[in-house]
């Protein structure tokens, strides 16, 4: 069962985002964090947990054979 929340009137803007490829970024900011020495944005946990939904999904649309 699925709830819709609306809270006021909706608008819509526009938003200029700059094209540029994710992957190319992800890795280039986790070169960053080794030269630096610092944590990544995202840790492995949230990765985890992302791919973890993302699959759980798939399976929910049949994408794959996995249980």
């Amino acid at each position: 069962m699925f709830a819709i929340i609306k809270f006021g009137t909706p608008h819509k803007r526009d938003i200029q985002v700059e094209k540029q490829e994710p992957l190319g970024l992800e890795l280039a900011h986790f070169l960053d964090c080794i030269r630096t020495q610092t944590s990544p944005l995202i840790d492995a946990q949230c990765g985890i947990d992302a791919l973890s939904v993302a699959l759980k999904l798939m399976q929910n649309m049949g994408m794959t054979s996995q249980s």
